[in-house]
């Protein structure tokens, strides 16, 4: 069997220029519980350790929230040890794919979706439904006349970032990583303005969450904890909310007063000696 890719090319020479060939389903390459942590988080759930709030010593709100972090296969980066692709044409394909002809391009790829709504009969998981539900969706948001898509345009295109980190030998893991450049609350509010409900959105997630997966040049698919830091009214342009200017120092009284801003008090008293008396 060794022969037979190039034995089909030979055959056919133009092959090459739309062939593609990925060899494992997008379920398989979700770490397990993927679906289980992203549906919980969806569900306001916090117990799984995913989100945590605290307030940090200049003022502001330090979040962790969900980001997908995906291994790219080898070959991906470089080819040969030589010729290295750089970590924004990867991000840049990576979110090319995820929106391309309204959707059109992941629905195409789908065995999932063409399982369940061309298979003939309902020899179909619960879990294969739900990918197709969400590439459907998705699909069906685009605007026949000027192929607006909110999901794609807003939620995918300006909500979400997409960036390889740099090589591990350089500092960083070397993965693709797609998170929301803004506060969560915010991402709604963004969707909600183009008429997206939550319901939308979280589908809109889950159709992401599958593209990402069905490419290619993803080999895994793991929901990590990403830091947040945010404004106390949880909105993440810091430039809108610099934080408290230091109090002005109290003139000398004999007492001396410090705060710690991780909701900790510490008082220490300096009593002058002309003001101290001895009980007897």
């Amino acid at each position: 069997m060794s022969d037979t890719i190039p034995k089909v090319y030979a055959s056919n020479p133009d092959a090459e220029t739309w062939m593609k060939t990925n060899p494992i389903h997008p379920s398989m390459k979700m770490v397990d519980s993927t679906v289980t942590t992203i549906q919980a988080r969806m569900d306001g759930d916090t117990d799984l350790g995913m989100i945590s709030i605290d307030q940090n010593e200049n003022g502001y709100i330090r979040r962790s929230t969900i980001e997908f972090s995906n291994v790219l296969c080898p070959g991906v980066r470089s080819f040969n040890g030589t010729q290295i692709v750089s970590g924004k044409e990867i991000s840049q394909a990576a979110q090319d794919f995820v929106v391309e002809d309204g959707g059109k391009t992941v629905r195409d790829a789908s065995y999932y979706y063409d399982k369940v709504n061309n298979g003939g009969n309902n020899d179909y998981t619960e879990r294969m439904k739900l990918w197709s539900d969400a590439v459907t969706f998705v699909v069906n948001l685009t605007d026949p006349v000027d192929g607006r898509n909110p999901c794609l345009d807003i939620v995918v295109g300006k909500i979400f970032t997409f960036e390889v980190s740099p090589f591990i030998g350089q500092g960083g893991t070397g993965v693709l990583e797609v998170y929301s450049s803004v506060s969560e609350e915010e991402g709604y509010v963004i969707a909600e303005a183009s008429n997206m409900t939550k319901d939308d959105v979280d589908q809109c997630i889950w159709y992401t969450l599958y593209a990402i997966a069905l490419n290619p040049m993803v080999c895994s698919v793991e929901p990590k904890a990403r830091p947040q830091t945010l404004c106390p009214d949880l909105t993440s342009d810091l430039s809108q909310c610099p934080p408290p200017s230091p109090a002005p120092s109290q003139p000398s009284s004999g007492r001396v007063v410090k705060v710690s801003w991780m909701n900790k008090v510490v008082v220490s008293m300096a009593i002058a000696v002309f003001s101290f008396r001895v009980l007897n």
